[in-house]
């Protein structure tokens, strides 16, 4: 476990202090610091944050879809702002795709994690759940291919609209 989970639960205190929100959760105070310091709690607490928060238990463990967005977003070449514009202008903006990679954010839809991984030529399957290959192209060539091309295609993206300004 790294410290995604931490992290999350500092991101829904949000600007509450940590004895507020401690309180708000029903959780003794010092318990509710040593989670924001990496203690993961017992399930029964993680059902309780989870509820009166609105997320899933496996969401506030679950690591593993921000940084494979990230990491796949970096080894094709992309910028958070490229990647955001190609996501599409206005829907997306790079504060709430630095919350996803951080891990303070769940994906907002399966649309969402299709378009990501279309956009960065990966497997929907692994970059939403880890599972199979990241490759989206399993037969024609290895994932580094895949990412070389993508590399490309995004040069040439910034080439045309550099040209067409």
């Amino acid at each position: 476990m790294s410290n995604s989970f931490f992290v999350k639960l500092i991101g829904l205190r949000g600007k509450q202090n940590k004895a507020e929100f401690a309180r708000f959760l029903g959780i003794p105070a010092p318990m509710y610091h040593r989670y924001e310091l990496g203690q993961v709690p017992q399930h029964d607490n993680l059902k309780v944050i989870a509820d009166k928060c609105g997320c899933t238990v496996d969401w506030l463990l679950e690591e593993a879809f921000g940084t494979r967005l990230q990491q796949s977003r970096e080894k094709a070449g992309q910028t958070r702002e490229t990647f955001v514009k190609r996501l599409g202008v206005g829907l997306f903006s790079t504060e709430q795709i630095t919350r996803i990679e951080n891990g303070i954010d769940p994906p907002s839809s399966e649309g969402f994690v299709k378009k990501c991984a279309e956009i960065l030529g990966i497997s929907f399957e692994w970059l939403r759940d880890g599972d199979k290959n990241m490759n989206k192209l399993e037969k024609t060539g290895s994932c580094a291919e895949c990412v070389k091309k993508q590399a490309h295609i995004d040069r040439l993206e910034r080439i045309i609209d550099k040209l067409t300004k």
